[in-house]
């Protein structure tokens, strides 16, 4: 099963690629496929990138890498696929000539916890083209890092604009452009599988974490619903000397918890709550893996 040597769960990739022939050996980085034709097509597979970087890099490198050896290259499309694991992936498709040969290249990149897998598929012959179209997004979608379901998993959302992000422990953290003169951070938690002490615990939690000492006045509490349909609790409280405001948003759905929290001073608080609730609002929920069908007499030697 030559996919399945390539990190891929694939039926639909195994058959055009015994289809094809060739074969896979070990490189550096990962593994290598490459067909009788040597020069008509390959596929390589970088497992376990780090450190792990916006995804789009991989793609702009690969055009810059293309040009460097004298090729004209251009990045004609991408788009967002969830693996089959529930993996936050991508994939773009590259065309040009090398060596006064069309081509077509596909880079993908399938985002993991701290590490990335990165997949290049080139085809060099127009009768490849088409075919290897539908074997990248078939590669992408049944590559497996392995990592598991349930775990702690970063978030997508729409990233407040001008704002600027670092990263910290199992969260990101975004800061105002004029922070340094107005107080402005809005801090985003990995999801975490959720716990059994539900949003009233996560959000006093983060409200004993927060970087000032909290005005006794009970906090102000409302329920949410974003349009992604993910259900949970605002709550905001002052700090002693009423200057500061503290506010946290839990959210969940039926396996994740997400909690986004923004610290700000009360004259910006306008401003600055905009841009919470548009991040808030755009959050989306991790994906599930998809379901895989289990035939009936797998287990029949269960059976008394």
């Amino acid at each position: 099963m030559i996919a399945a040597r390539l990190g891929v769960r694939s039926a639909a990739a195994d058959a055009t690629l015994a289809a094809l022939g060739g074969t896979v050996a070990a490189t550096a980085a990962g593994v290598a496929w490459t067909p009788p034709d040597r020069d008509a097509a390959r596929i390589h597979v970088h497992h376990a990138r780090r450190p792990l970087r916006g995804a789009d890099h991989a793609l702009v490198d690969a055009v810059a890498e293309l040009r460097d050896h004298g090729g004209d290259a251009a990045l004609v499309a991408s788009q967002r696929l969830v693996t089959h694991e529930g993996e936050h992936a991508i994939l773009g498709r590259i065309t040009g000539h090398l060596d006064g040969a069309r081509f077509e290249l596909h880079v993908a990149v399938v985002i993991g916890g701290e590490s990335y897998a990165e997949l290049h598929v080139l085809a060099r012959q127009p009768g490849l083209f088409a075919g290897f179209r539908d074997l990248a997004v078939e590669l992408v979608l049944g590559y497996e890092l392995g990592l598991g379901a349930l775990r702690r998993r970063r978030c997508v959302y729409q990233p407040p604009p001008g704002w600027t992000a670092t990263d910290a422990h199992r969260a990101t953290v975004w800061r105002a452009p004029d922070h340094d003169r107005r107080h402005g951070v809005i801090t985003i938690a990995d999801a975490a599988p959720l716990r059994s002490d539900g949003a009233d615990g996560a959000a006093a939690a983060a409200i004993a974490a927060c970087g000032f000492a909290v005005d006794a006045t009970p906090p102000l509490r409302a329920a949410i619903t974003t349009r992604a349909g993910l259900r949970g609790d605002y709550v905001e409280v002052a700090a002693r000397d009423r200057r500061r405001i503290f506010e946290v948003v839990t959210l969940r759905d039926d396996r994740y918890a997400y909690q986004v929290t923004m610290e700000a001073d009360v004259d910006d608080l306008a401003a600055r709550r905009r841009a919470l609730e548009a991040l808030v609002e755009s959050l989306e929920p991790v994906p599930a893996p998809r379901r895989r069908r289990v035939e009936p007499t797998t287990l029949a030697h269960w059976a008394e």
